[in-house]
C-alpha cells in the first residue's frame, strides 16, 4: 500500500509540472498577457472537470490499480504531445510571426493543446479514490503538487529544457 501512496504523490507532482510547462509555452506562443492566462486557465479547468465527469460516469471493469497506472502512462505521453503541439502550432496553423494572435485562434489552440493532458489529469483523482480514501488522495496529490511546483519553478527550469523536465516527471 505504501507504493500507491508514492504513485499518487508522483501524479500530483507530474500534474503541476505539466501545468507549469505547458502554460509557460502557451504564454510564449500567444505573447501572453492576463487575458491569455485567463483563457488557458479556463480551458485547464473545463477539460479537467470533463475528465473527472467522464471517468466517474463510465463503468470500468479493469482493476483500479491497473487503470490508474494506464492513466499515468498516458499522462506522460500527452504531456509531451501537448508541448510538441504548442511548439509546432505556428507552422501547422500558419500563425503570423511577430504579431499578436487573435483571441479566437488563441481560444481554439488553447482548447486543442490542453485537452489531452487536462482530461487525463481530471481522471486521475477519481481513479486514485477507488484505490485509497479520497482524503488521503487529496493530501498526497496536494503534497506532490507542492513539491512539483517548488522543484520545477526554482530548480528544474534553471537547469533543464521543458522536454527534459517532462521526461523526468
Amino acid at each position: 500500500m505504501k507504493r500507491i501512496n508514492w504513485v499518487v504523490f508522483a501524479s500530483g507532482f507530474a500534474a503541476v509540472v505539466a501545468q507549469t510547462l505547458i502554460i509557460r509555452e502557451a504564454l510564449a506562443l500567444f505573447s501572453g498577457n492576463e487575458l491569455v492566462s485567463g483563457i488557458l486557465l479556463c480551458f485547464w479547468l473545463i477539460w479537467g472537470g470533463i475528465g473527472s465527469i467522464v471517468f466517474t460516469s463510465i463503468r470500468w471493469s479493469k482493476d483500479p490499480k491497473r487503470l490508474y497506472t494506464t492513466l499515468l502512462f498516458f499522462l506522460g505521453l500527452c504531456q509531451i504531445l501537448s508541448l510538441i503541439l504548442i511548439r509546432v502550432a505556428p507552422w501547422i496553423f500558419n500563425l503570423p510571426v511577430g504579431e499578436l494572435i487573435d483571441l479566437g485562434t488563441t481560444a481554439i489552440l488553447s482548447a486543442l493543446t490542453l485537452a489531452p493532458v487536462c482530461i487525463i489529469i481530471g481522471m486521475l483523482f477519481p481513479a486514485a479514490a477507488r484505490i485509497l480514501e479520497p482524503e488521503r488522495v487529496y493530501l498526497l496529490e496536494g503534497l506532490g503538487a507542492f513539491a512539483g511546483g517548488v522543484l520545477c519553478s526554482f530548480v528544474l527550469l534553471l537547469i533543464l529544457s521543458p522536454f527534459g523536465i517532462m521526461l523526468i516527471s
